[in-house]
Protein backbone atom coordinates (compact mmCIF):
# COMPACT_ATOMS: atom_id res chain seq x y z
CA UNK A 1 0.00 0.00 0.00
CA UNK A 2 2.82 2.44 0.63
CA UNK A 3 4.35 1.95 -2.39
CA UNK A 4 0.99 3.16 -4.25
CA UNK A 5 0.42 6.20 -2.24
CA UNK A 6 3.03 8.33 -4.35
CA UNK A 7 0.98 7.52 -7.47
CA UNK A 8 -2.21 7.85 -5.40
CA UNK A 9 -1.08 11.35 -4.84
CA UNK A 10 0.07 12.16 -8.29
CA UNK A 11 -2.99 11.22 -9.45
CA UNK A 12 -5.33 12.96 -7.27
CA UNK A 13 -3.90 16.39 -7.64
CA UNK A 14 -3.40 16.02 -11.59
CA UNK A 15 -7.16 15.64 -11.66
CA UNK A 16 -8.65 17.32 -8.08
CA UNK A 17 -7.47 21.24 -9.35
CA UNK A 18 -9.19 20.42 -12.62
CA UNK A 19 -12.15 19.09 -10.41
CA UNK A 20 -11.90 22.25 -8.09
CA UNK A 21 -12.24 24.58 -11.04
CA UNK A 22 -14.91 23.06 -13.13
CA UNK A 23 -17.08 22.88 -9.56
CA UNK A 24 -15.99 26.36 -8.51
CA UNK A 25 -17.13 28.37 -12.17
CA UNK A 26 -20.34 26.37 -11.63
CA UNK A 27 -20.95 27.95 -8.83
CA UNK A 28 -19.70 30.79 -9.86
CA UNK A 29 -22.98 31.49 -13.02
CA UNK A 30 -25.11 28.96 -11.26
CA UNK A 31 -25.96 30.77 -8.13
CA UNK A 32 -27.91 33.54 -9.04
CA UNK A 33 -26.55 37.34 -8.92
CA UNK A 34 -25.76 38.25 -5.57
CA UNK A 35 -27.33 35.11 -3.80
CA UNK A 36 -24.32 34.38 -1.87
CA UNK A 37 -24.95 35.69 2.02
CA UNK A 38 -24.62 39.18 1.94
CA UNK A 39 -23.09 39.77 -1.37
CA UNK A 40 -24.99 42.93 -2.55
CA UNK A 41 -23.51 44.42 0.70
CA UNK A 42 -19.84 43.27 -0.15
CA UNK A 43 -19.98 44.15 -3.60
CA UNK A 44 -21.18 47.57 -2.82
CA UNK A 45 -18.10 47.77 -0.30
CA UNK A 46 -16.02 46.44 -2.77
CA UNK A 47 -17.23 49.36 -5.26
CA UNK A 48 -17.00 52.01 -2.73
CA UNK A 49 -13.22 50.97 -1.88
CA UNK A 50 -12.15 51.40 -5.24
CA UNK A 51 -13.73 55.05 -5.10
CA UNK A 52 -11.36 55.38 -2.92
CA UNK A 53 -13.38 55.33 0.63
CA UNK A 54 -11.20 52.86 2.77
CA UNK A 55 -13.30 53.49 5.59
CA UNK A 56 -17.51 53.27 5.56
CA UNK A 57 -19.05 56.67 5.26
CA UNK A 58 -21.98 57.94 7.11
CA UNK A 59 -25.22 59.24 6.51
CA UNK A 60 -26.19 61.16 9.25
CA UNK A 61 -30.11 61.50 8.38
CA UNK A 62 -30.85 58.10 8.17
CA UNK A 63 -28.71 56.67 10.94
CA UNK A 64 -26.77 54.82 8.34
CA UNK A 65 -23.59 53.46 7.56
CA UNK A 66 -22.29 52.81 4.02
CA UNK A 67 -21.09 54.35 1.36
CA UNK A 68 -21.67 56.48 -2.01
CA UNK A 69 -21.78 54.08 -4.78
CA UNK A 70 -23.68 54.00 -8.31
CA UNK A 71 -27.00 53.72 -8.99
CA UNK A 72 -27.06 51.49 -11.40
CA UNK A 73 -25.42 48.31 -8.86
CA UNK A 74 -28.44 48.93 -7.06
CA UNK A 75 -31.07 48.80 -10.02
CA UNK A 76 -29.58 45.35 -11.02
CA UNK A 77 -29.62 43.77 -7.58
CA UNK A 78 -32.90 44.93 -7.04
CA UNK A 79 -34.61 41.98 -8.92
CA UNK A 80 -33.06 39.41 -7.71
CA UNK A 81 -33.38 40.35 -3.99
CA UNK A 82 -36.84 39.25 -2.96
CA UNK A 83 -35.84 35.87 -3.87
CA UNK A 84 -32.76 35.87 -1.17
CA UNK A 85 -35.26 34.95 1.73
CA UNK A 86 -38.84 34.24 -0.30
CA UNK A 87 -38.62 30.81 -1.31
CA UNK A 88 -41.23 31.26 -2.78
CA UNK A 89 -39.97 33.49 -5.22
CA UNK A 90 -38.08 32.38 -8.53
CA UNK A 91 -35.83 33.89 -10.83
CA UNK A 92 -37.00 33.85 -14.68
CA UNK A 93 -33.63 33.15 -17.12
CA UNK A 94 -34.58 36.23 -18.89
CA UNK A 95 -33.74 38.56 -16.09
CA UNK A 96 -30.56 37.35 -15.55
CA UNK A 97 -29.88 38.03 -19.58
CA UNK A 98 -32.07 41.60 -19.72
CA UNK A 99 -29.72 42.80 -16.52
CA UNK A 100 -26.19 41.72 -18.15
CA UNK A 101 -25.22 44.15 -19.70
CA UNK A 102 -27.42 46.91 -18.18
CA UNK A 103 -24.55 49.58 -18.18
CA UNK A 104 -22.66 51.19 -15.39
CA UNK A 105 -23.02 55.16 -14.62
CA UNK A 106 -19.96 55.69 -12.33
CA UNK A 107 -21.24 59.46 -12.31
CA UNK A 108 -24.54 58.82 -11.12
CA UNK A 109 -23.82 58.10 -7.50
CA UNK A 110 -26.61 57.73 -4.03
CA UNK A 111 -25.52 57.10 -1.13
CA UNK A 112 -26.74 53.37 0.32
CA UNK A 113 -26.43 51.77 3.92
CA UNK A 114 -23.74 48.62 3.99
CA UNK A 115 -23.39 48.35 7.79
CA UNK A 116 -23.16 44.84 7.87
CA UNK A 117 -19.85 44.97 5.53
CA UNK A 118 -19.10 48.63 5.78
CA UNK A 119 -15.98 48.10 8.56
CA UNK A 120 -14.52 45.13 6.33
CA UNK A 121 -10.70 46.64 5.42
CA UNK A 122 -9.57 46.31 2.10
CA UNK A 123 -7.05 43.62 2.75
CA UNK A 124 -10.74 41.76 2.93
CA UNK A 125 -11.26 42.32 -0.58
CA UNK A 126 -8.00 42.07 -2.37
CA UNK A 127 -8.70 40.31 -5.88
CA UNK A 128 -12.04 41.70 -6.03
CA UNK A 129 -10.61 44.84 -5.67
CA UNK A 130 -8.13 44.51 -8.32
CA UNK A 131 -10.54 42.59 -10.51
CA UNK A 132 -13.31 45.79 -10.11
CA UNK A 133 -10.98 48.71 -9.97
CA UNK A 134 -10.13 47.50 -13.57
CA UNK A 135 -13.32 46.68 -14.78
CA UNK A 136 -14.38 49.88 -13.84
CA UNK A 137 -11.79 51.49 -16.56
CA UNK A 138 -14.26 50.24 -19.49
CA UNK A 139 -17.46 50.75 -17.85
CA UNK A 140 -17.87 46.78 -17.71
CA UNK A 141 -21.54 46.11 -16.55
CA UNK A 142 -22.00 45.93 -13.32
CA UNK A 143 -23.37 41.91 -13.30
CA UNK A 144 -20.50 41.32 -15.53
CA UNK A 145 -18.52 43.03 -12.76
CA UNK A 146 -19.57 40.67 -10.59
CA UNK A 147 -19.54 37.51 -12.14
CA UNK A 148 -15.59 38.21 -12.99
CA UNK A 149 -15.08 39.15 -9.66
CA UNK A 150 -16.25 35.55 -8.22
CA UNK A 151 -14.01 34.09 -10.44
CA UNK A 152 -11.18 35.95 -9.42
CA UNK A 153 -11.92 35.24 -5.98
CA UNK A 154 -12.28 31.79 -6.96
CA UNK A 155 -8.30 32.22 -8.36
CA UNK A 156 -7.27 33.37 -5.37
CA UNK A 157 -8.74 30.71 -3.12
CA UNK A 158 -7.42 27.48 -5.44
CA UNK A 159 -4.39 29.58 -5.62
CA UNK A 160 -4.28 29.66 -1.54
CA UNK A 161 -5.21 25.82 -1.73
CA UNK A 162 -2.52 25.08 -4.18
CA UNK A 163 0.03 26.48 -1.43
CA UNK A 164 -1.44 25.18 1.46
CA UNK A 165 -1.15 21.38 -0.08
CA UNK A 166 2.22 22.35 -1.05
CA UNK A 167 3.46 23.01 2.45
CA UNK A 168 1.70 20.60 4.30
CA UNK A 169 3.04 17.08 4.33
CA UNK A 170 0.59 15.45 6.41
CA UNK A 171 -3.50 15.43 5.85
CA UNK A 172 -3.33 16.88 2.18
CA UNK A 173 -6.29 14.67 0.79
CA UNK A 174 -8.21 15.49 3.96
CA UNK A 175 -7.45 19.40 3.62
CA UNK A 176 -8.63 18.78 -0.23
CA UNK A 177 -11.75 17.16 0.12
CA UNK A 178 -12.62 19.06 3.08
CA UNK A 179 -12.10 23.05 0.54
CA UNK A 180 -14.46 20.87 -1.82
CA UNK A 181 -17.63 20.92 0.85
CA UNK A 182 -20.27 22.91 -1.42
CA UNK A 183 -20.62 24.95 1.43
CA UNK A 184 -16.69 25.80 1.13
CA UNK A 185 -16.53 25.27 -2.34
CA UNK A 186 -19.85 27.93 -3.05
CA UNK A 187 -18.24 30.60 -0.95
CA UNK A 188 -15.15 30.34 -2.39
CA UNK A 189 -16.81 31.10 -5.75
CA UNK A 190 -18.17 34.43 -4.44
CA UNK A 191 -17.38 38.19 -3.79
CA UNK A 192 -17.43 37.54 0.17
CA UNK A 193 -14.58 38.86 2.40
CA UNK A 194 -14.41 35.53 3.55
CA UNK A 195 -12.81 34.20 0.58
CA UNK A 196 -9.58 35.89 1.41
CA UNK A 197 -9.67 35.15 4.95
CA UNK A 198 -10.13 31.93 4.67
CA UNK A 199 -7.54 31.38 1.95
CA UNK A 200 -4.71 33.42 4.22
CA UNK A 201 -5.76 31.09 7.36
CA UNK A 202 -5.30 27.97 5.29
CA UNK A 203 -2.06 28.99 4.38
CA UNK A 204 -1.38 29.59 8.20
CA UNK A 205 -2.34 25.78 8.99
CA UNK A 206 -0.45 24.58 6.16
CA UNK A 207 2.51 26.61 7.87
CA UNK A 208 1.77 25.53 10.57
CA UNK A 209 1.62 21.37 9.90
CA UNK A 210 4.72 21.95 8.27
CA UNK A 211 6.61 22.97 11.18
CA UNK A 212 4.95 19.79 13.19
CA UNK A 213 5.43 17.64 11.19
CA UNK A 214 8.48 18.03 8.69
CA UNK A 215 12.01 17.63 9.86
CA UNK A 216 13.66 20.99 9.24
CA UNK A 217 13.91 23.95 11.58
CA UNK A 218 11.69 26.59 11.17
CA UNK A 219 13.34 29.33 8.42
CA UNK A 220 13.06 32.90 9.68
CA UNK A 221 11.50 34.29 6.26
CA UNK A 222 8.34 31.75 7.19
CA UNK A 223 7.79 32.77 10.94
CA UNK A 224 7.52 36.48 8.95
CA UNK A 225 5.44 35.30 6.42
CA UNK A 226 3.57 33.15 9.27
CA UNK A 227 3.34 36.50 11.09
CA UNK A 228 1.91 38.83 8.28
CA UNK A 229 -0.82 36.23 7.45
CA UNK A 230 -1.78 36.62 10.88
CA UNK A 231 -2.08 40.30 11.30
CA UNK A 232 -4.36 40.31 8.14
CA UNK A 233 -6.65 37.25 9.10
CA UNK A 234 -6.82 39.13 12.19
CA UNK A 235 -7.90 42.73 11.25
CA UNK A 236 -10.47 40.87 8.50
CA UNK A 237 -12.00 38.74 10.71
CA UNK A 238 -10.62 38.99 14.37
CA UNK A 239 -12.83 35.76 15.52
CA UNK A 240 -9.83 33.57 14.08
CA UNK A 241 -6.61 35.14 15.29
CA UNK A 242 -6.64 32.27 18.32
CA UNK A 243 -5.36 30.05 15.17
CA UNK A 244 -1.98 31.18 16.37
CA UNK A 245 -2.18 29.24 19.35
CA UNK A 246 -1.53 25.92 17.19
CA UNK A 247 2.45 27.18 17.27
CA UNK A 248 2.17 25.58 20.82
CA UNK A 249 2.56 22.06 19.19
CA UNK A 250 5.84 22.87 17.10
CA UNK A 251 8.95 21.40 18.47
CA UNK A 252 10.34 24.26 20.50
CA UNK A 253 13.69 22.94 19.12
CA UNK A 254 12.43 23.74 15.51
CA UNK A 255 12.05 27.56 17.13
CA UNK A 256 15.12 27.99 18.00
CA UNK A 257 14.68 26.83 21.71
CA UNK A 258 11.52 27.11 24.31
CA UNK A 259 12.47 30.93 24.54
CA UNK A 260 12.25 31.60 20.95
CA UNK A 261 9.21 29.62 20.35
CA UNK A 262 7.28 31.34 23.30
CA UNK A 263 8.67 35.25 22.13
CA UNK A 264 7.39 34.43 19.23
CA UNK A 265 4.18 33.11 20.32
CA UNK A 266 3.77 35.97 22.67
CA UNK A 267 4.60 38.35 20.78
CA UNK A 268 2.08 37.74 17.87
CA UNK A 269 -0.61 37.75 20.26
CA UNK A 270 0.46 41.06 21.60
CA UNK A 271 0.22 42.48 17.79
CA UNK A 272 -2.87 40.94 17.34
CA UNK A 273 -4.69 42.02 20.38
CA UNK A 274 -2.96 45.60 19.64
CA UNK A 275 -4.15 45.59 15.86
CA UNK A 276 -7.54 44.81 17.55
CA UNK A 277 -7.77 47.68 19.56
CA UNK A 278 -6.39 50.19 17.03
CA UNK A 279 -8.84 48.79 14.23
CA UNK A 280 -11.64 49.12 17.03
CA UNK A 281 -10.26 52.94 17.97
CA UNK A 282 -10.65 53.40 14.37
CA UNK A 283 -14.10 51.96 13.81
CA UNK A 284 -15.69 53.25 17.23
CA UNK A 285 -16.80 57.08 15.55
CA UNK A 286 -18.64 54.78 13.21
CA UNK A 287 -20.14 52.98 15.59
CA UNK A 288 -21.25 56.03 17.72
CA UNK A 289 -20.86 58.74 15.12
CA UNK A 290 -22.72 61.07 17.50
CA UNK A 291 -20.67 60.50 20.78
CA UNK A 292 -23.63 59.05 22.22
CA UNK A 293 -23.95 55.04 23.34
CA UNK A 294 -27.70 54.89 23.25
CA UNK A 295 -27.50 55.89 19.40
CA UNK A 296 -25.88 53.98 16.82
CA UNK A 297 -26.77 53.33 12.84
CA UNK A 298 -26.13 49.37 14.27
CA UNK A 299 -30.01 49.63 14.57
CA UNK A 300 -30.01 49.12 11.06
CA UNK A 301 -28.29 45.69 11.54
CA UNK A 302 -32.29 43.84 12.28
CA UNK A 303 -34.89 46.71 11.93
CA UNK A 304 -36.77 45.95 14.78
CA UNK A 305 -34.17 45.41 17.24
CA UNK A 306 -32.37 47.00 19.57
CA UNK A 307 -28.61 46.05 18.64
CA UNK A 308 -25.72 48.14 20.51
CA UNK A 309 -22.43 46.12 21.08
CA UNK A 310 -21.72 48.92 24.44
CA UNK A 311 -25.13 48.29 25.60
CA UNK A 312 -24.73 44.67 25.08
CA UNK A 313 -21.77 44.57 26.87
CA UNK A 314 -22.95 46.47 29.80
CA UNK A 315 -26.03 43.66 30.17
CA UNK A 316 -23.72 40.77 30.40
CA UNK A 317 -21.49 42.58 32.71
CA UNK A 318 -24.66 42.90 35.06
CA UNK A 319 -25.47 39.15 35.14
CA UNK A 320 -21.82 37.62 34.35
CA UNK A 321 -22.61 34.24 35.84
CA UNK A 322 -25.90 33.56 33.87
CA UNK A 323 -24.37 35.08 30.55
CA UNK A 324 -21.48 32.60 30.55
CA UNK A 325 -23.26 29.67 31.31
CA UNK A 326 -26.01 30.35 28.74
CA UNK A 327 -22.91 31.08 26.52
CA UNK A 328 -21.41 28.00 27.47
CA UNK A 329 -24.25 26.36 26.61
CA UNK A 330 -24.84 27.65 23.13
CA UNK A 331 -21.60 26.83 21.93
CA UNK A 332 -21.80 23.59 22.69
CA UNK A 333 -25.41 23.53 20.63
CA UNK A 334 -24.53 25.53 17.52
CA UNK A 335 -22.33 22.14 16.56
CA UNK A 336 -25.72 20.64 16.14
CA UNK A 337 -25.94 23.15 13.13
CA UNK A 338 -22.30 21.25 12.29
CA UNK A 339 -24.03 20.20 9.14
CA UNK A 340 -24.44 23.45 7.62
CA UNK A 341 -20.46 23.45 7.26
CA UNK A 342 -20.87 20.47 4.68
CA UNK A 343 -24.02 21.98 2.49
CA UNK A 344 -25.22 25.10 2.93
CA UNK A 345 -24.81 27.55 -0.30
CA UNK A 346 -26.44 31.04 -0.55
CA UNK A 347 -28.77 31.66 2.94
CA UNK A 348 -31.40 28.95 2.44
CA UNK A 349 -30.40 26.16 -0.11
CA UNK A 350 -28.90 23.07 1.99
CA UNK A 351 -27.90 19.32 1.19
CA UNK A 352 -30.69 17.01 3.19
CA UNK A 353 -29.62 16.53 6.37
CA UNK A 354 -28.76 12.79 5.75
CA UNK A 355 -26.88 13.54 3.24
CA UNK A 356 -24.50 16.03 4.96
CA UNK A 357 -24.23 13.28 8.07
CA UNK A 358 -23.39 10.74 5.33
CA UNK A 359 -20.70 13.47 4.44
CA UNK A 360 -19.54 14.13 7.78
CA UNK A 361 -19.23 10.32 8.57
CA UNK A 362 -17.50 9.87 5.46
CA UNK A 363 -14.43 12.71 6.15
CA UNK A 364 -14.28 11.49 9.64
CA UNK A 365 -13.67 7.98 8.81
CA UNK A 366 -11.34 9.81 6.08
CA UNK A 367 -9.71 12.08 9.67
CA UNK A 368 -9.41 8.30 11.29
CA UNK A 369 -6.85 6.36 9.11
CA UNK A 370 -4.27 9.42 8.62
CA UNK A 371 -1.03 7.62 8.51
CA UNK A 372 0.68 10.69 10.61
CA UNK A 373 -1.51 12.51 13.36
CA UNK A 374 -1.27 14.26 16.72
CA UNK A 375 -0.75 12.55 19.89
CA UNK A 376 -3.99 12.53 22.35
CA UNK A 377 -3.57 15.48 24.55
CA UNK A 378 -1.80 17.84 21.48
CA UNK A 379 -4.97 16.39 19.47
CA UNK A 380 -7.31 17.80 22.63
CA UNK A 381 -4.95 20.99 22.46
CA UNK A 382 -6.47 21.56 18.41
CA UNK A 383 -10.22 20.72 19.96
CA UNK A 384 -9.89 23.46 22.72
CA UNK A 385 -8.25 26.13 19.90
CA UNK A 386 -10.97 25.51 17.22
CA UNK A 387 -13.79 25.51 20.16
CA UNK A 388 -12.11 28.99 21.24
CA UNK A 389 -12.34 30.15 17.66
CA UNK A 390 -16.24 29.11 17.62
CA UNK A 391 -16.91 30.83 20.68
CA UNK A 392 -15.02 33.98 20.24
CA UNK A 393 -17.18 34.04 16.92
CA UNK A 394 -20.33 33.85 18.51
CA UNK A 395 -19.52 36.09 21.16
CA UNK A 396 -18.80 38.85 18.04
CA UNK A 397 -22.02 37.99 16.51
CA UNK A 398 -23.88 38.38 19.84
CA UNK A 399 -22.56 41.54 19.91
CA UNK A 400 -23.07 42.85 16.85
CA UNK A 401 -26.32 41.48 15.84
CA UNK A 402 -28.60 40.39 18.61
CA UNK A 403 -30.71 42.69 20.63
CA UNK A 404 -29.58 43.94 23.91
CA UNK A 405 -30.51 41.23 26.40
CA UNK A 406 -31.62 38.86 23.79
CA UNK A 407 -30.45 34.97 23.99
CA UNK A 408 -27.88 34.19 20.99
CA UNK A 409 -29.03 33.19 17.55
CA UNK A 410 -29.94 30.21 17.21
CA UNK A 411 -28.42 29.54 13.50
CA UNK A 412 -25.31 29.72 12.27
CA UNK A 413 -24.31 30.25 8.67
CA UNK A 414 -21.79 26.91 7.49
CA UNK A 415 -19.13 29.39 5.72
CA UNK A 416 -18.06 30.56 9.77
CA UNK A 417 -16.78 27.20 10.14
CA UNK A 418 -15.01 26.35 7.19
CA UNK A 419 -11.55 27.80 9.24
CA UNK A 420 -13.13 26.04 12.19
CA UNK A 421 -13.75 21.91 11.42
CA UNK A 422 -10.32 21.28 9.75
CA UNK A 423 -8.76 21.46 12.94
CA UNK A 424 -11.58 18.96 14.84
CA UNK A 425 -10.97 16.42 11.97
CA UNK A 426 -7.07 17.09 12.45
CA UNK A 427 -7.85 16.07 16.18
CA UNK A 428 -9.86 12.62 15.07
CA UNK A 429 -7.15 10.31 14.39
CA UNK A 430 -5.01 11.04 17.28
CA UNK A 431 -8.34 10.54 19.41
CA UNK A 432 -9.55 7.57 17.55
CA UNK A 433 -5.67 6.11 18.34
CA UNK A 434 -6.51 6.40 21.69
CA UNK A 435 -9.98 4.80 22.00
CA UNK A 436 -8.33 2.08 19.99
CA UNK A 437 -10.27 2.81 17.16
CA UNK A 438 -7.07 3.18 14.71
CA UNK A 439 -5.63 0.27 12.37
CA UNK A 440 -1.82 0.02 12.95
CA UNK A 441 -1.16 0.27 9.47
CA UNK A 442 -1.19 2.73 7.08
CA UNK A 443 -4.05 3.42 5.12
CA UNK A 444 -5.82 6.00 2.56
CA UNK A 445 -8.89 6.37 0.62
CA UNK A 446 -8.48 5.75 -3.28
CA UNK A 447 -8.79 9.07 -4.71
CA UNK A 448 -11.08 8.24 -7.47
CA UNK A 449 -13.67 7.77 -4.15
CA UNK A 450 -12.69 11.29 -2.83
CA UNK A 451 -13.31 12.92 -6.01
CA UNK A 452 -16.28 10.73 -6.52
CA UNK A 453 -17.69 11.82 -3.11
CA UNK A 454 -16.83 15.73 -4.02
CA UNK A 455 -18.42 15.51 -7.27
CA UNK A 456 -21.63 13.59 -5.96
CA UNK A 457 -22.06 15.63 -3.74
CA UNK A 458 -21.35 19.04 -5.66
CA UNK A 459 -23.90 17.75 -8.16
CA UNK A 460 -26.59 17.49 -5.54
CA UNK A 461 -25.99 20.53 -4.04
CA UNK A 462 -26.43 22.27 -7.78
CA UNK A 463 -29.31 20.61 -8.87
CA UNK A 464 -30.63 21.92 -5.43
CA UNK A 465 -29.61 25.82 -6.55
CA UNK A 466 -31.08 25.15 -10.05
CA UNK A 467 -34.70 23.80 -8.01
CA UNK A 468 -34.55 26.34 -6.13
CA UNK A 469 -33.98 29.63 -7.93
CA UNK A 470 -34.82 28.94 -11.49
CA UNK A 471 -37.96 28.01 -13.53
Amino acid sequence: MNQLLPIVRKNFYRYYFLSALIIGIFYVFLLPPFHSPDEPNHFYRIYQITEGHFFPEMNPAKDSLGGGIAKSLITVSAPFLPAIFQKDVKIPADTIIRYLFYPLNKKDTTFYGFINTARYPPTAYLPQIATVAILKIFNTPPIVMLYTARIAALLFWLCALFITLKLTPVFKELIAVLALAPTCAAISSSVSADVVSNGLLFIQMGLFLKWKFSEEPVARREKIIFMLLALVTTVNKLCYFPLILLIALVNKEKMGGARRKYIFIGGLLTACLALIAVWGKLMRPFIYPFGDVHRTPYFNMRPGIDVNPDLQIQFILARPFSFLWRFWVDSLDSYTHGYGYIGNCGWDVGVPSGVAIAAILFLTALSVFQRKYFTFWESVWLALVAHSMNMLLLFLMHLNWDGVGETMINYYHGKYYIPIYPLFFFAIPGLANALGLKKSFAWAFDYRIILLYALAINIDMMILIVQRFYR
